[in-house]
């Protein structure tokens, strides 16, 4: 589950900075004269890529926040799985 959410966050930046080229090159202003190149907009490029940054950040700080629950998880069935065998020796 962790892996497959850190997947989606790389996924996520990725697409976001080829998205961001694309609607830069897309959504440009129409040139005045014909022999003129269409220009970039920036401004469209920059906000895909924060978005889509933000979104990834998001993405993987969760992933990494379920990773952590699972190691918390794991130490205690440790801890339980030792103080059982504790218990029941002693009694």
């Amino acid at each position: 589950m962790v892996k497959a959410l850190k997947w989606v966050g790389y996924i996520v930046l990725g697409l976001a900075i080829i998205g961001g080229i694309v609607a830069g090159k897309t959504y440009g202003p129409e040139p005045e004269y014909s022999f003129e190149d269409k220009k970039f907009a920036w401004s469209y490029m920059l906000m895909f890529w924060a978005a889509g940054g933000v979104s990834a950040i998001f993405t993987l700080a969760f992933a990494a926040l379920l990773d952590h629950v699972k190691e918390i998880s794991d130490r205690m069935e440790k801890v339980e799985r030792t103080t059982e065998r504790l218990y029941n020796k002693t009694s």
